[in-house]
């Protein structure tokens, strides 16, 4: 009998450290294998941008990924990345994803997306510590397959957990998992034929913001399928839709309208976005 060999791990770190000077400056940078960011950015004078960067464009099954993110009290800093990052097909090996935020000032955390190739094996665990002086908008956004390949993303292994605490306390704890389930994929309880899912995430947040957010995403976003839910002080998104590139552009219309009202900052838009 054939068996399935398995390759040696390949590991790619970083950690990243943003605290407050006269403005926000990243204070450590250190990394491991394939992750790397560019020199930082201030359109915005106070706020740091930061482009994380993946030279590969993609990950195979042997991958070990690993991101730390600090910011520190009166740091703000917003993070993206140049591109969707591209989870490729695996024979049997599982692409292992952790990133950890721990967050007393500003952050945005803004990637974007990431292809799941039909075949691909992929574990993704994200946790956010937040202080009592934090804030945060987040999002995760996740393509299934790629339609002008003709790849409809038949089977797949997919899982993903995301925690939220603050003080040391959860708020918010969120699991998705499928593993070549074409219910789960298909069926109006599970994505529903969707080919593209979307989470944001902002806070602090109340019932007016979500009440506000509400009426802001039938304006930006009407061809989605949202739900808009405040938990224990945390704003919730969820999106799915046919497209990765029209959630993607839809979550950004909606960062511009929640960003002045949750940051207290006008929306700059990250000039790799345009590119």
């Amino acid at each position: 009998m054939n068996q399935i060999q398995t390759q040696p791990r390949w590991k790619a770190e970083i950690e990243l450290v943003f605290e407050n000077g006269a403005r926000t400056v990243l204070t450590r940078r250190r990394h491991v294998g394939p992750l790397r960011v560019q020199k930082p950015f201030y359109p915005e004078d106070d706020v740091c941008h930061l482009y994380l960067l993946h030279p590969p464009g993609g990950m195979t099954g042997h991958d070990d990924l690993s991101i730390d993110i600090r910011v520190a009290e009166q740091a703000c800093a917003l993070v993206t990345t140049p591109a969707a990052n591209k989870a490729y097909r695996s024979l049997g090996d599982t692409t292992a994803i952790k990133q950890h935020f721990a967050v007393a000032g500003d952050l945005e955390w803004l990637p974007q997306g990431m292809i799941l190739f039909g075949g691909s094996r992929v574990h993704q665990r994200t946790e956010f510590h937040l202080a009592p002086s934090a804030r945060l908008l987040a999002w995760d956004i996740i393509a299934l397959g790629r339609p002008a390949s003709a790849d409809t993303y038949a089977s797949g292994h997919f899982r993903q957990g995301l925690k939220v605490m603050r003080e040391g306390q959860p708020l918010f704890s969120d699991l998705l998992a499928w593993q070549d389930d074409r219910d789960i994929l298909a069926q109006d309880w599970g994505l529903g034929g969707a080919k593209a899912l979307g989470l944001l995430l902002a806070h602090p947040a109340d019932q007016d913001l979500v009440s506000r957010c509400r009426t802001i995403a039938t304006e930006v976003a009407p061809e989605l399928r949202l739900g808009v839910t405040c938990v224990d002080g945390l704003l919730v998104v969820r999106a799915l839709g046919s497209d990765a590139t029209l959630l993607q552009n839809r979550f950004a219309a909606l960062w511009q309208r929640l960003r002045p009202i949750t940051m207290q900052r006008v929306a700059e838009m990250p000039r790799i976005w345009a590119t």
